[in-house]
């Protein structure tokens, strides 16, 4: 009679099991919430208006299409400002262009003659 029965034992794992995924859910929420306020911690230098102003000088000629949002870009907290020409990505501490797609969807032709024009490339 020493032995607990099978389903007894078998409720107790299920209950424990429960309570871990619980726990681990709580966990998680945390780490979640601590890395959007640590976004926001980190980006105090640049707001998103001078973000947008930023990406706008360098898109030459795009409209801001969305309020800028702080994201994590390969690893540095930066603004994404969507533009008409695609987004650019700012440095939130810095202010540095990060990524502009706007730039990087232009191709340089040179022809024959010597001078050159600007075509985007892409099928858009």
């Amino acid at each position: 009679m020493g032995h607990p029965p099978a389903r007894s034992l078998i409720a107790q794992a299920n209950q424990r099991l429960l309570d871990a995924n619980a726990q681990a859910a709580v966990t998680a929420e945390a780490k979640a919430g601590a890395a959007d306020s640590s976004l926001s911690g980190l980006a105090n230098n640049i707001t998103p208006e001078q973000a947008a102003v930023l990406a706008l000088v360098a898109s030459r000629g795009g409209m801001l299409t969305a309020q800028p949002e702080l994201v994590n870009f390969e690893g540095t907290v930066a603004y994404e400002v969507k533009l008409t020409s695609g987004p650019i990505y700012i440095d939130a501490a810095t202010g540095r262009v990060l990524y502009n797609s706007a730039a990087a969807r232009q191709v340089i032709i040179v022809s024959s003659s010597g001078g050159h024009s600007e075509h985007e490339s892409g099928d858009d």
